[in-house]
């Protein structure tokens, strides 16, 4: 089976536990998608359109692939970019080390910030910090 793909939707805080919660659109073909809603069974949610809603506590970025388990049994957001990144910061360490992350923290967040500017945001606070 091939990949489907999450796209970030809305982010909520449990009433119970105040746990933040991540909710991700589910995008694939029909054939992906049936296989998704059935690997749910009775956990399936779906929008007000029909579409299935993937749930995680972990920010996984505003795209990420959503992959079968090997079982075939269930799905897992594969984070696999995001945990190379991680990786390489902690190697490097250091001013090397906040400046990798400084970039890719850019990275994750100039796709959500680009509508913000477009909304009347100060213009100052749309020019980032200076990092080259």
């Amino acid at each position: 089976m091939s990949t489907l793909q999450l796209t970030f939707a809305r982010q909520y805080r449990k009433k119970t536990t105040g746990k933040l919660v991540f909710v991700y659109n589910v995008k694939g073909t029909a054939a992906q998608l049936d296989e998704y809603r059935d690997a749910q069974g009775s956990f399936l949610v779906e929008d007000e359109k029909g579409q299935p809603l993937f749930f995680t506590s972990r920010y996984v970025g505003e795209a990420c692939p959503l992959v079968a388990n090997h079982e075939g049994d269930g799905f897992y957001a594969d984070t696999t970019t995001m945990d190379k990144q991680a990786a390489m910061v902690q190697q490097y360490g250091g001013n090397l080390g906040q400046a990798l992350a400084a970039q890719i923290a850019a990275s994750v967040t100039s796709t959500r910030n680009a509508g913000a500017t477009s909304q009347g945001t100060p213009e100052s606070a749309s020019k980032g910090l200076g990092i080259v």
